[in-house]
């Protein structure tokens, strides 16, 4: 799935906006998200969190339909957004991109798909609310199928 990144993104953090809304206007089939989030204070690089040290809802993405009605989409960690350094990524996401630093550090992007399960409704926007305070939500791109 191709994204153009045009220099702008979409950071929602504890210093920035809680809730940012992203005009649509049209009919799409399914939309992906370039996105990530920022790294949690603790990592566990293992994939059970036992003590449950790491953050679980991330934030959402709602849609919003012209007709009034919407779908609120949950961003889980490791669901389906994880952190850009992750070494375990996002088990509903595709690697999008990855790469690293100057400094060696892993950079890895996910790209998450969500089927439209109202495909014939206009899409007015979409907010990107952020929910956690362990992490925060970055919106690199947003691509509509038809």
């Amino acid at each position: 799935m191709p994204f153009e990144v045009t220099g702008k993104a979409l950071v929602l953090s504890a210093k920035r906006p809680k809730a940012w809304q992203i005009p649509v206007g049209g009919r799409v089939a399914a939309l992906h998200f370039l996105h990530c989030t920022t790294r949690p204070p603790k990592v566990i690089d293992h994939l059970y969190d036992r003590n449950n040290e790491m953050p679980k809802l991330v934030g959402r993405y709602t849609v919003h339909y012209e007709d009034g009605s919407r779908e609120s989409l949950r961003l889980t960690y490791r669901g389906n957004i994880t952190d850009w350094n992750s070494k375990l990524g996002a088990g509903e996401c595709d690697v999008a991109w990855q790469g690293q630093r100057p400094d060696g550090a892993l950079v890895t992007l996910a790209a998450w798909e969500w089927l439209n399960p109202q495909p014939d409704k206009r899409i007015a926007a979409i907010d990107a609310v952020r929910s956690s305070d362990q992490v925060n939500l970055v919106l690199l791109a947003v691509t509509a199928k038809e």
